[in-house]
This record gives structure tokens, C-alpha cells and sequence, in this order.
């Protein structure tokens, strides 16, 4: 349970309507889908990037458009008609209807009342996943700045026209004109080494299990736990210099304190040697760019101060 993060309070500062979610309920699924979105805002909005929902594994993705002010039928089959914005590949999937954010930089400034055509695909199997819909071209869900409207699935690249099928994933935007902003993506980096507490226990590891972007959840696991610990505590804050454990007075040699202030901690259950936590980042745009750091320990009968310590995390949050 996340006992306290300043983080939080940061987000809870600004209502922003980003991300616009879809839905993430799939019941069917192809390589990709096209659709249609409004801007409703009077400034118009930028849309930076994409959260879609894939089948567990990794994949390579496409995001194309029509020119501004074109919806995408009837040009559903037509390749020509297409700009390519950008290819993502192996983007690992977090798993069947849950939002993966796709690193690519859309950057598209959608002006007020008008409509803007997308095409999202995966370019190497059909593990893109979404909902069967009710009438090709109704709106399917809105805010106060874009509308989004159902439209199709298709097999890669540019075949078939399944439809009314309703996209799953996040709009992430901005309000106004932000093209010329470029996008920040989310990043993991560890720093630092773990400790088994004994020559024949694996060294505790974190990793980044998701890119932490916000809007969105970010998954630290923890692996290689003792048997003996039904849980993992990752802690949260800045990163530091490794502090030996033995030099602050708990004699776990071998074993680094790797974080140089703490803003709070989440409890994840130890299953199979490895316990998951997430984050729910805010969506809040001041949020991009800023870092954060985890650690985590568990318990041991390897050493008399009984805990081991993992290697550090640091995310930089991304759109």
C-alpha cells in the first residue's frame, strides 16, 4: 500500500483531461484499426502519442494519418493516401487490456471542429485488441476537448474492413498547438547492485516492468525473493550513492542502501520468487521529464539483520 508520495499531491494540482480513454474491455482483435477523432476545444489539441492494447508479447507498431480535415472512410484501403507519422519496434506488451504506452511521437495538432484520421496498427502479427462496436461513424466517447468515433479493424497492411470496431487505448494530448514540442518518452535505467545474502542466493533485482508515462501505471518487479518473505517493499524517492547496509548499522554485508531520500513505499506479495507494484502516475503534463527512483528489500535467514536489498530504478516519466 503506498504510504505517502509527494508525487500525488503534485497531480492533484491540475484536472487535466488527458488522457481521453476509449476502452480497454476487448472482445476481438486483428492487426490494427482506423478511426476518426474531433477536436471540440476552441484552441484545437495536439495529440503526442498513443496507450493501445496488445496480447502479451512483443511487437512492432505503425501510426499513420490522412490530412487534416479527411475522415478515414472511404479510404480505408487505400495505402496511398497515407503518411506514416512513425514505427515503434519491440514494444512489450503489459498484457491483454491493459494500456501499453507505444513510443511513437505523434505530434498531430488537430484544429477546433475538425477531424482528424487515424490508423494504429501492429506491422508483425494481429495482437492488436479491441471491442466489437454498434454503428461504424457513432461517437463512442468524449470529453471536453476531442470526441472519438467508432470505426474499423484491419489486417496489416491496409486489408480488409472490419467494422463498426471501437479502438482501445489513450489519447494522450495536449491543449492548443504543441507540434512543435517534441515528445518525451518514459524511460528505466538501474543503478546500483543487489544482494543475495549468501555466495548461493541470486542477488535481489528490481526492474522496470513498465515505462513510466503519465496517465499511467508504473510496474516495479521485484525478483529472486527468499522463499522465506511473502513480500517485497519498494521504496521510493531519489536516487544516491550506494550506502553499504553494515555502515548504518544492519549487518547485511554486501548489501546497499541506493536511494538518497525517501518519499514513500508500496507492498507487493511475493509469488513465485517475484512481487509486482504499481504506481498510478497522474496525468499531469508538468509531470514529463521529472524522475523517480525505487528500491526494494525482503526478508532472509541469510544474514543476521535478515533482509536483502535490490539494485536501484530510476523511471523518467514520460507522455
Amino acid at each position: 500500500m503506498l504510504k505517502f508520495l509527494s508525487i500525488a499531491v503534485i497531480g492533484a494540482s491540475l484536472a487535466a483531461q488527458s488522457p481521453l480513454t476509449t476502452t480497454f474491455a476487448s472482445n476481438n482483435g486483428q492487426s490494427g484499426n482506423m478511426f476518426d477523432i474531433v477536436a471540440t476545444n476552441a484552441a484545437g489539441i495536439t495529440v503526442k502519442s498513443f496507450d493501445v492494447n496488445l496480447d502479451v508479447g512483443t511487437w512492432d507498431l505503425e501510426v499513420y494519418t490522412l490530412p487534416s480535415g479527411t475522415p478515414y472512410l472511404p479510404d480505408v484501403n487505400n495505402a496511398a493516401a497515407w503518411t506514416l507519422v512513425g514505427s515503434a519496434a519491440g514494444v512489450v506488451s503489459n498484457g491483454l487490456n491493459i494500456a501499453t504506452p507505444l513510443p511513437i511521437c505523434v505530434n498531430t495538432f488537430v484544429p477546433a471542429a475538425t477531424t482528424q484520421a487515424f490508423y494504429v496498427t501492429v506491422t508483425n502479427g494481429t495482437s492488436m485488441n479491441y471491442t466489437n462496436g454498434t454503428t461504424t461513424g457513432a461517437l463512442y466517447t468524449s470529453n471536453a476537448d476531442l470526441e472519438f468515433y467508432e470505426g474499423s479493424g484491419l489486417a496489416y497492411p491496409f486489408n480488409a474492413n472490419f467494422n463498426p470496431r471501437v479502438w482501445n487505448g489513450n489519447i494522450n494530448y495536449e491543449v492548443g498547438d504543441t507540434s512543435a514540442v517534441s515528445c518525451g518518452f518514459g524511460s528505466n535505467v538501474s543503478y546500483g547492485v543487489g544482494c543475495g545474502g549468501s555466495a548461493t542466493t541470486l542477488d535481489l533485482e528490481l526492474v522496470g516492468a513498465s515505462l513510466p508515462s503519465i496517465g499511467n501505471n508504473w510496474n516495479l518487479t521485484t525478483n529472486n525473493i527468499d522463499p522465506v518473505s511473502p513480500i517485497a517493499i519498494t521504496f521510493l524517492g531519489a536516487s544516491g550513492v550506494a550506502i553499504p547496509l553494515v555502515a548504518i548499522g544492519l549487518n547485511a554485508p554486501g548489501c546497499d542502501l541506493n536511494l538518497s531520500t525517501l518519499l514513500g513505499s508500496i507492498q507487493g506479495t511475493a509469488v513465485g520468487g517475484s512481487a509486482t507494484v504499481s504506481l498510478a502516475l497522474p496525468a499531469n503534463a508538468a509531470l514529463i521529464g521529472q524522475q523517480l527512483s525505487g528500491q526494494s528489500i525482503a526478508l532472509t535467514l541469510s544474514n543476521s539483520a535478515n533482509i536483502v536489498s535490490s539494485n536501484g530504478v530510476t523511471g523518467t516519466i514520460g507522455n
